[in-house]
């Protein structure tokens, strides 16, 4: 009876020693967050976002202020939902007291304005929307003119994968042939069509839905052999939205 007793009293002791060691002797508490890699994020905001995640508390204890106890994962989760802008995080730790988050931003690839809403937003190549931007357009930058009554927020990509394809592959062909392309509309009550807006006043009426990359081309040569410079100017638009057939006006 002694020895079970003796047993218990040890086991009690230190399990009590090793609950006060994690959690209230500080031997693994966060005392240094350093941040790296923003260039037009505010560190001093993400490291306030992070302090406070770290100190909320679990059944009254700061489990995450705690580097055993803390989530790696979960503070990259949370940064990724809460600041757009962020394309990837890391966040590690470095014993015994210090947690390292290195952060790495979105790139402009364009700009994506939903003309319903008076509002435009910088987006990245894969279509993710992450920043607020000025309404503009020209040859330099890849504008994108939404005219269908939509809803879009940050961290959302503003259409689906085929869209953002078809709109990268028919900016990049067009200008590969020539074209100078002012700014890609997708008109009100589209489903599946969108124009550019080319620099001598005419529209260029594609599709997602046919092969952008063999009708441009065939376009493109087409205007060449059987439209004189002085006729191209003259044009209002050019369609090639059905495969193999070209039409203009």
């Amino acid at each position: 009876m002694r020895k079970v007793l003796f047993v218990l009293v040890i086991t009690l002791i230190v399990c009590a020693g090793l609950i006060y060691g994690l959690f209230f002797a500080k031997l693994f508490d966060v005392r240094e967050i350093t941040i790296t890699g923003g260039q037009t994020l505010n560190n001093n905001e993400i490291f306030d976002f992070v302090s406070q995640k770290i100190e909320q508390k679990v059944f009254g204890i700061k489990r995450g202020s705690n580097l055993f106890f803390l989530s790696s994962e979960k503070i990259e989760q949370e940064l990724l939902k809460t600041y757009p802008k962020i394309d990837a995080v890391m966040a590690a730790k470095s014993y015994f007291h210090k947690l390292n988050i290195e952060v790495k931003e979105r790139s402009s690839y364009g700009i994506w304005c939903l003309t319903k809403q008076d509002k435009c937003y910088y987006f990245d190549k894969s279509g993710v929307l992450y920043d607020s931007a000025p309404s503009t357009s020209g040859f330099l930058l890849f504008s994108v003119k939404d005219e269908r009554r939509r809803d879009v927020k940050l961290g959302e990509r503003a259409e689906e994968q085929s869209w953002i394809d078809s709109l990268v592959l028919a900016r990049q062909k067009l200008t590969e042939r020539g074209f100078q392309v002012k700014e890609l509309v997708i008109p009100e009550d589209s489903f599946d069509e969108f124009y550019a807006l080319e620099s001598r006043g005419w529209k260029i009426q594609m599709s997602i839905n046919t092969d952008l990359d063999a009708q441009i081309k065939t376009m493109a040569d087409f205007l060449k052999q059987k439209l004189t410079p002085e006729r191209i100017i003259q044009l209002q638009y050019v369609d090639i939205r059905i495969a193999d057939r070209i039409y203009y006006r």
